[in-house]
């Protein structure tokens, strides 16, 4: 299976006063590069939680979507919710939870897929609302949201502004995907889609998640 070009975004940088620019001039040079060589990726490896829990399902026929955390501990996937937050404008109250989401088309034919608000949902513990996937494009639009041109062109690359993104057959894509509010993906009791397709929940090693992101044709991807 090859993987499309959805390098993923790293956003949490070392000052708080960084610039739009600056963030840009750091991330366009990792947007070609492997998983594995891009910056912060052995960060992730060497501090980050060694085992995470990620959610597993079909989203269409003959794909299969994988939700999982930015970098798989709370500490640094809320200070990147927070970096990401504050360069789009989003203040406290209407801040938004960023996730990981790999799709995999193992069918033999293109596939269209949803990334409009509540394409998928994941269901707190405790009885608490669902919480639903929110679509930036639609937030920019209404004027709820602010994207710098060259901070768009970015999240472009990460499906972040599309409405739906389309899967070559054999193919993986890479995604950047925002949520109402954070849920810890080890606490949730359900991820579903839109349509009413349940998730499965999975314990995976950041190394494992890096090696499938890298090899999306390794043995591995059968036993998602």
């Amino acid at each position: 299976m090859r993987r499309a070009d959805w390098t993923p975004l790293v956003l949490v940088t070392a000052s708080i006063s960084v610039t739009v620019v600056a963030v840009v001039l750091l991330t366009t040079s990792w947007l070609r590069a492997p998983w594995g060589s891009r910056p912060g990726a052995p960060h992730a490896r060497r501090h980050l939680a060694r085992e995470m829990q990620v959610w597993v399902g079909d989203v269409a026929p003959g794909v299969v979507g994988l939700l999982g955390p930015v970098w798989g501990e709370k500490g640094p996937d809320l200070a990147h919710d927070a970096r990401l937050n504050e360069q789009l404008g989003l203040s406290e109250g209407r801040s938004l939870a960023w996730y990981h989401l790999l799709l995999f088309n193992r069918s033999e034919e293109a596939r269209r897929i949803s990334l409009a608000d509540g394409a998928l949902t994941i269901r707190p513990p405790d009885g608490e609302d669902r919480v639903s996937l929110r679509n930036l494009a639609g937030l920019v639009s209404r004027g709820e949201a602010e994207v710098a041109p060259s901070l768009a062109a970015v999240l472009s690359v990460r499906g972040t502004l599309s409405e739906a993104v389309e899967v070559p057959a054999g193919w993986m894509a890479d995604l950047l995907v925002a949520f109402d509010r954070r849920v810890e993906l080890d606490q949730a009791v359900e991820v579903a889609t839109a349509a009413g397709a349940a998730f499965e929940r999975r314990p995976m090693t950041r190394r494992e998640l890096d090696d499938l992101v890298e090899d999306p044709a390794s043995a591995q991807l059968e036993d998602l």
